[in-house]
This record gives structure tokens, sequence and C-alpha cells, in this order.
């Protein structure tokens, strides 16, 4: 991956000759001269930046004094051992402003967070307003130093450089105390325009994360910095549960190959916009551990190239993401060729969110490598519930519209309840439908072809058997249509697989006498209702009827529409003729209508309905009538006649 690397991890020219920036009495920056002795300078001080002899100790001196610093040009060495203890321990008790030359180097091969900057743990020394802290510049080569012990998928991935300590990030702010009550001694962390580089990718890098800014800050800022192969997070701003209301600014940056781009935890108010992530795991995320999550915010206007997962949103509760555009995604590993495997592949994704406004975002296709490393994902838009130690945090009322997901195999899927979908669109894809296990009520989504679907309680124009009015995305002619008082079912085939209920007992037909339904196949015979409970006092078929009953002839026969389709393939059919049955019946002077054996039906002429277009919506049909058997009926007949004749045989 030698080839990404390019110039973005080379000093820049921000400061020329003996200028370096500082604060006028607003805060305001401005340049002054290193001569003019507005702040110490490294140099004057004595710290070693040679790049053979370590730096720690002398550079955690010189930080020590706070105030306006300046770093001068140099190899700065952070070479002190040991797990936990090494790297530069800085202890902020007033306002600090750090400005590097551009040729200041720092090289960190430490076995602990390089440089760290922390507050007493007591608060002790602190003034009584919050103080301030800057960096501007550098340029930090983390490669050499140690990886924690709690890189991401760690089992998976064992890192290149494994050390003993919990952290290994360059830089580590952290303005948390307790004297009593939890409280946050920093007002703003700013960081602006440092490259710090771990390794040509994440799998061969070393550290953990690059700039780490945690709780007790209550504005934290990284703005123009450049970050490559970082084994963690380039960038990680955290707050802790009982300091809410944090904010962390995280724009113009660029990540490069690192396994996490940039991440906020905790309970903060994220601001993620304008940056660049190219060949990252996981481009950029609202991660919950603790608290109430994530409150307001937005993620905006990103760019992501061949990234596995542009964005994961957890327990954010109010943020916006919008403008966000994802090319080429999937992930590649240190050999430029194989898609990472493991971690996953998606687009946007929403875990136990609550009113999260999701909208205007754009991806190109998957590239064919991810699809092939990932058979089974691809979705652009994910909403899902999110268990965290045992609790279900649920994903609702959230807005995800006008998102295009070019190209990929599916636009999204959700469960929860009451999320919005509206007018999505996933062209050129194979699915491009949301997968919807929860109770979400609308859902309005553009198709490849531009049209419209949509999942809610709406009223709809009529259709047709041959175009109904909604249909299958791949076939239009399967679907449903609407006429006055009728739902249509268009298609060959309608599969049940629950049971079918009449809205009412005993009030609906299958079929009638002009519409009959052709071969009912059925695993049990029917089931009749015979309740004496719901039946007059029962009495034996009398021998008039009986009479009556033993002149009907049983007979074979073809039906003339079969052998009219299917000439002499036509099957032979054994039966009744209704009306010889009503001639038996006259015979004994007895009415056949009046015995359930044989019925007429009847039905009116139809004629053609068209809608407001002057499209067919009812084909017409003449009126007509024909006599039916209801052959139990018929059946019961024969053996009440059967019985008789046994009864008189003596038999």
């Amino acid at each position: 991956m030698a080839q990404i690397k390019t110039e973005l991890l080379t000093p820049r020219n921000f400061e020329v000759g003996d200028n370096a920036l500082s604060y006028d009495a607003l805060g305001n920056p401005v340049r002054v001269s290193l001569s003019g002795k507005v702040g110490n300078t490294s140099s004057s001080f004595g710290v070693i930046n040679d790049g053979i002899n370590d730096s720690t100790q002398s550079l955690q001196d010189f930080l020590s004094l706070g105030g306006v610093l300046f770093i001068d040009e140099g190899i700065y060495l952070i070479d002190y051992a040991g797990a936990d203890t090494g790297g530069a321990l800085i202890n902020l008790v007033k306002t600090t402003h750090v400005s590097c030359h551009y040729n200041a180097k720092f090289v960190m091969e430490c076995d602990n967070d390089a440089i760290r900057f922390i507050v007493p743990s007591n608060g002790a020394g602190l003034p009584s307003e919050l103080i301030d802290f800057s960096w501007r510049g550098g340029f930090v080569d983390q490669s050499a130093q140690k990886n924690s012990v709690v890189v991401p998928w760690i089992a998976e991935y064992p890192p290149v450089n494994q050390g003993a300590s919990a952290t290994c990030d360059a830089i580590s702010i952290r303005g948390d105390y307790n004297d009593g009550v939890i409280k946050s001694a920093i007002n703003i962390v700013d960081i602006k325009m440092i490259d710090i580089y771990a390794g040509d990718h994440w799998e061969v890098a070393g550290g953990d994360s690059a700039i780490f800014i945690g709780a007790g800050v209550l504005n934290k800022s990284v703005t123009k910095c450049n970050f490559q192969g970082s084994r963690d997070l380039g960038v990680y701003t955290s707050s802790a549960d009982g300091l809410t209301g944090a904010r962390s600014k995280v724009e113009q940056n660029t990540f490069v190959n690192c396994f996490h781009g940039s991440a906020s935890k905790r309970s903060e108010i994220p601001e993620v916009n304008n940056n660049t992530y190219k060949n990252c795991v996981r481009a950029f995320q609202v991660e919950y551990i603790e608290g109430e999550g994530a409150q307001g915010g937005k993620l905006s206007n990103n760019t992501t190239y061949s990234c596995g997962t542009t964005s994961r949103i957890q327990k954010a509760t109010g943020t916006s993401i919008f403008g966000n555009v994802d090319i080429e995604h999937g992930a590649l590993l240190s050999d430029g060729t194989t898609i990472e495997p493991l971690v996953g592949l998606a687009g946007i994704v929403l875990q136990g969110c609550i009113g999260v406004n999701t909208f205007s975002n754009n991806a190109q296709p998957e590239t064919a490598a991810a699809v092939t490393a990932y058979p089974t994902e691809g979705q652009f838009l994910i909403c899902e519930d999110l268990t965290y130690n045992a609790i279900t945090h649920l994903n609702s009322d959230n807005i995800l519209s006008n998102n295009t997901a070019r190209g990929w195999r599916r636009l999204g899927a959700s469960d929860g309840a009451s999320n919005f979908w509206v007018n999505n669109w996933c062209p050129e894809g194979t699915a491009q439908f949301v997968s919807d296990t929860g109770t979400n009520t609308v859902e309005i989504a553009r198709t490849v072809t531009g049209e419209t679907y949509q999942r809610s309680v709406v009223e709809h124009k009529s259709g047709t058997y041959d175009a109904p009015i909604l249909t299958r995305l791949a076939n239009k002619t399967v679907g449903l249509y609407f006429a006055l008082n009728k739902l249509g079912l268009a298609g060959n085939t309608t599969e049940l697989s629950g049971n079918l209920i009449p809205r009412l007992d005993g009030s609906s037909d299958i079929g009638t006498g002009g519409l009959r339904v052709d071969t009912i196949h059925l695993v049990n015979s029917p089931s009749v209702t015979s309740d004496e409970r719901l039946k007059t006092p029962l009495g034996y078929v009398n021998d008039l009827v009986l009479d009556a009953w033993s002149t009907v002839n049983w007979q074979q026969f073809k039906y003339l529409e079969s052998v009219e389709l299917k000439g002499d393939a036509a099957r032979t059919h054994v039966g009744l003729g209704a009306q010889s049955v009503i001639s038996a019946f006259e015979s004994k002077g007895l009415n056949a209508f009046e015995y359930a054996i044989v019925r007429t039906v009847k039905w009116d002429a139809i004629e053609e309905e068209f809608d407001e277009n002057g499209v067919l919506l009812t084909h017409a049909s003449e009126a007509g009538e024909r006599f039916e058997i209801a052959y139990e009926e018929a059946l019961a007949m024969e053996c009440a006649l059967l019985r008789r004749i046994i009864k008189r045989l003596g038999v």
C-alpha cells in the first residue's frame, strides 16, 4: 500500500524562517518572531532534538512550562521505556499553546502514550477558570511505537509490534479530575495541521490511536491534520459518564489506511465534517459505551474511498447525517488486493438511535472484490436495535430520506419502530428495497427505473388484473389492484402461509356461479358444521323422497368445455345430471329445490368499466345461469336409499 502514502504525510511549510504562531489578548492567532521573547522555545530550554538521544524527559520538562511554547526544528525521540510508564507525561495547570516548526519531527518508540497531557487528579494547582490547550504543526512518526493490548480485532489481526500497555497513543489529552465531584478542567483542545504516520497500513503499523482527547474537555477540535496507518483510530474523542454535553469537532482531515478513521465515544455532541477517509475499515463512528449517548451534532460532507463501513452510529439522538459520499466500497488489506473479510461491509449503520436524520448521502457501487468477500452483506442503510451489556436500546423514529446507493446489492434493512424511509434510491442494484423486520409504518423508495414504491397507510387508484397498482419490482403483472368494493390479486399463483379467514362467520363464498374456481387440492376432507343444537328436530327421510331418488341414475360423461380444450384427452367423470334429479322429484310430485341437493345459480351481465384515464378496469360478461349439484347431499341421499334396501332385504 506504499502507493497510497503519496506526499500526504510530509512536513509542510506553514511557518517560515524564525516565525511561529501565537495568540493575542483576545485569543486570536498571530505571527510572532521567535527572537521576540514572546514565549519559550525548545532550543533555548535545551530540549534534545538530535534524533539519536532520548528527548522524553527534556521535552516533558519543556511542555510542563505551559503558556506559549515553540518547538524548533529537529528530531525528537520519545524512547522512554516501561509499560504504562513510558513517554512524556505533562501536568497541565494553565493554558498552553504549542506551535511546531515545519521541520519538527517526533519519533515515537515507547510502550505507552508518547506525549500525554493530564490535569492533576484532584484538581490541585488549577486556576478557577477553565484552561485552553492547542497544538499546531509537526510531523509524528508512530511506526516504531509499541501497539497496545486492546487494539481492535487483536486476535484476528495480531499487531506487529505488540507492547504491554493499555494505551499507546501518539498524543493524548485528558482534562477530568475529582475533588469530590467529577469536573472538567479544559475549555477547548484545538489541534491543527499535524501529520501522524503510524505505518503504510494499519496491519503493519505501530501505536494505537494517533490523537486521543478524553474526558474533562468541553470542546474538542481536530482540523486540517493528516493520518496514515493508525492501528486503531486516527482521532479518538471521548467523554465520561457524568460529564455529558462535550462537543467534538473533527473537520478537514485526511485519514489513509487506518483501521478506524475517527470516532466520538460516550456522550458527546459530534461534529464530523468535510473529512476524507481512504481505505479505512470503518471511516467515522459515533460509538456508545456509557452515559446517554450522543446528543445532536452532525456528520456531513465527508468523502470515503474504498472503506469497509462508511459510518456506524450508536445510541445517538437528534444527530444529522448528510451530504456524505462513498466511492468504491470495500477496504483493502496491506497486500493491496485482498478485501478485509471479517469486520463488515455496510454504508451508514444506525444502532439504537432515536430521531436521527439521515439524508442526501450518496454511494457509488461496491467493488467486485468486496461483493466476493461479503456475499451476504452489501446494504447501504441499516437501522437496527443495539444490545450492549445485556441492555437493548431500541432504534426508532429515525428519518432516512433522499439517499442514493448506486449499484449496491441492497438499499437497506430496518428493524425497530416508526422509522420513516422516504425517496431513497438504489439504481442498478439487485434489491432496491428495504428489508423491514420491525414496525416501520412508512416507506417510500425509488426503484431502478426511478418509479416509487411505498409501505404506508395510503389511498391508491384502481387497477386491473393486467395492470395492478401495487406490483412486484421485477414483475409488473404481479400485485394488487382495486375496484369498487373489490381487492384483486394479479398473478398466476397466490400463496398463503397462514389461515384464510372471513371477516364475518358464514358470510363469504369462494367463487360465484359465473366465476368458478377449478380444482381444490386438500389434505383433509372439508369439515361441515353438523351440531344438532343448530338444527330443527331430526327426522327420517320419507319413502316418497327415496322413491323419487331411486329413479335417479348415476352416469358417466365429459364436460363440453374440457372436450373443446383437450379433445379426446378430456377425462370421463361419474356423477348426476341436475335436470334428471329435478325431473325425478317432479315425477313424485316433489320440488327438488326444497332440498339442498340441487340449486340454480344466476349472474347478471357486467359492463366494461374504465378509470378516468380510459384504462379498462373490468371486462364485460353476459348474464347467465346454470344448475349445480351438492354431491355431499346427493351421497347422503344415496346412503339413505341403500339403508332402506338393506332393511327391506332383512340383512
